[in-house]
């Protein structure tokens, strides 16, 4: 049996180093993965397309408080800005619900609506792709539809309707990525890159495996 080399004093260093920047990055990981598992099994956080229900609210905000203390991600604030948003509308979701009470849409009939008002009642069109969104957060049949048509709107919105926008292209951005690009390479939407590449520059590593988690657990 042949006998194993000894290794020299260098070799020994070099693989003691190693050892140890792999002991480093294995717990350099840690928080993040801790944040991200939060992040995904926090009560309000749905890949279904639900938004934070107000029975959620604060069981949703101390897992993602929790998740934050761990690792801060964008992907975490920007639930908790939702959660505190919903929170402090409860009209606005009053009115929300009473609307789907009465007329318990489906998203892709709420984006049909939107696609025949786009051109002669902009404000009525973006409130019915605002109902889209609200009624599914995630919905693949229909994300690219509605990312056009959002893009189409996007003059005409306000700064809460942006968020929604901003949040579908990142959302989309990170589980289709193929069919964004499709998209932005329409002639009429060519103007929008800049805003597109403005709203997925900040997406960090930790942002995309909390909504890749959140897909895979729920």
């Amino acid at each position: 049996m042949a006998k194993t080399p000894e290794l020299r004093r260098g070799e020994r260093r070099a693989l003691l180093v190693l050892a140890v920047l792999a002991v480093v990055l294995a717990f350099a990981a840690i928080p993040r993965l801790i944040a991200g598992t939060l992040l995904a099994l926090a009560p309000g956080v749905h890949s279904d397309g639900l938004y934070p229900q107000p029975e959620e609210w604060a069981a949703t905000e101390e897992f993602l408080a929790r998740a934050e203390a761990w690792q801060a991600s964008t992907e975490i604030g920007r639930y908790r800005a939702l959660v505190r948003h919903l929170a402090k509308a409860p009209d606005e979701r009053a009115g929300l619900e009473k609307l789907l009470a009465q007329a318990p849409l489906l998203p892709e009939q709420w984006l049909w609506l939107g696609q025949i008002l786009a051109r002669t009642d902009p404000a009525q069109a973006i409130a019915a792709w605002r109902m889209s969104v609200y009624n599914a957060r995630v919905y693949p049949s229909i994300m690219e539809s509605r990312l056009d048509l959002g893009l189409e709107l996007k003059p005409e919105m306000g700064a809460e309707d942006q968020g929604l926008l901003d949040d579908q292209f990142r959302l989309s951005y990170v589980v289709r990525p193929a069919q964004v690009q499709q998209i932005l390479a329409q002639q009429r939407n060519l103007i929008h890159r800049g805003y597109f590449a403005r709203v997925v520059k900040n997406l960090s590593d930790a942002d995309m495996d909390a909504i890749m988690r959140i897909h895979v657990l729920h």
